[in-house]
This record gives C-alpha cells, sequence and structure tokens, in this order.
C-alpha cells in the first residue's frame, strides 16, 4: 500500500456539558458543541478529510482550491474548498446548514450530488435516502456556537438529546409515546431547571430526579 492512501486519524471528544474548538493543520477552525466526536486527516496540500460521528460541529474551512475539503457523516459526504458551515448529526438525520461559500452532498443513495448555496439547509434521512432543502437561520442552526440553545418544531427524543449534552446530564423518557411530540423554545445561558420547567408548562410534560438521571414523563 502506498503511502498516499494511508489514513491517519486524530480524535477529538467532547463531553456532553463541554464544548471546545480547534485548528487542524491546515488552517480550518472547527467549533464542536457536547456529545461530539469527530476524527480528523488533514495533510496540507495532499487531502483533507474529518468525520462527524457524533454530535454538532461548525466549520470554517480554509482556502484551497486544489485539495477540497471533505467531511463524512451517516453514509453522506460534504465536500468545499472554503467556506462556512454547520454540521449536525442526530440518531435519524444529518443537517447541513450553509452560511457562506458552496457545498456539494453526495451519497450513494442519492441520485445524484446536490449543489447548496449559501442561506440554504439540507435535511438528509438515510434510511429513506430522502434530502430537503430548506433555508436556514443563523439563530436556529448556530446559535449553540453563542451560547443559544433552540428548538424549532424539533421531537421530544432529540429535544432531550440535546439537553443531556448541553448541560452533561442523563435524560431518561418514561413514555416513549411522547417522543414524537413537537417542541419550540429558545433559551440564552439558562439553568437546566429553568429549560425543563419552561418547557414542561408550555407541553404538558412532568419531569423529576431520581438519583443521577432526570424522568421525564
Amino acid at each position: 500500500m502506498s503511502n498516499a492512501t494511508v489514513r491517519h486519524y486524530a480524535t477529538i471528544t467532547v463531553k456532553p456539558g463541554q464544548k471546545a474548538s480547534a485548528v487542524l493543520p491546515d488552517g480550518t477552525r472547527i467549533d464542536l458543541n457536547g456529545g461530539t466526536n469527530l476524527c480528523y486527516d488533514v495533510v496540507p496540500g495532499e487531502r483533507r478529510e474529518v468525520v462527524l460521528n457524533s454530535g454538532e460541529a461548525f466549520f470554517d474551512v480554509a482556502k484551497d482550491a486544489n485539495c477540497p475539503f471533505h467531511v463524512r457523516v451517516k453514509g453522506m459526504q460534504v465536500e468545499v474548498l472554503g467556506t462556512r458551515f454547520n454540521v449536525k448529526t442526530t440518531r435519524e438525520r444529518v443537517e447541513t446548514a450553509l452560511f457562506s461559500g458552496a457545498v456539494r452532498l453526495t451519497a450513494n443513495n442519492l441520485n445524484r450530488p446536490y449543489r447548496m448555496k449559501p442561506g440554504q439547509k439540507a435535511v438528509y434521512t438515510a434510511d429513506t435516502a430522502a434530502l430537503r432543502c430548506m433555508p436556514n437561520d443563523l439563530h436556529r442552526d448556530a446559535g449553540w456556537k453563542e451560547g443559544y440553545l433552540v428548538f424549532s418544531s424539533t421531537p421530544l427524543d432529540d429535544v432531550l438529546q440535546q439537553i443531556a449534552n448541553w448541560y452533561g446530564v442523563q435524560l431518561q423518557l418514561a413514555r416513549p409515546r411522547i417522543g414524537g411530540d413537537l417542541l419550540t423554545g429558545s433559551f440564552y445561558n439558562e439553568t437546566l431547571e429553568s429549560v425543563l420547567h419552561s418547557l414542561s408548562m408550555q407541553y404538558g410534560f412532568t419531569y423529576r430526579k431520581q438519583g443521577d438521571k432526570i424522568i421525564v414523563e
């Protein structure tokens, strides 16, 4: 095997309740949300590739017209030359929000590549091979970098996962049938108790502490 095909990945893991940032060898800056695991293999001028295994990351990619930057996530690939975008992966989908530059999305089960423009967000669902495009929102899709916890018609299952990652706590849904209920809210530097209380009052669920867990029912 030639050296050109060898991959040597370094890993960045951000624990729930924390955030981090990193500058890759090529100059690309990445901000990482809580509960994120990312591997990178970047050799300036040769190859630039990261793998987002879980969580959410905002990329400010250093320009290099001769060496595209690739993000691989859940069977999809985001290819860029130099741009600013956010990628978020959940259990069922991948959300890519583009703020400047251009990216190209590819996946084995997509009929053709999809080229995004600034101001767009693409939502890719791997199990159904579906890709939807809609306008993005800087506050909703990248507000986490500034301390905003934002939900917009988000299923309760995903809301609880985001809260768990944000505050570094364990949350358990005792009534799975309400996991698909859609929640909307925006919080800025608020306590866990304040967020749970506001959502519970608005959407009619209760919660209680049980040992190290918070039970939502």
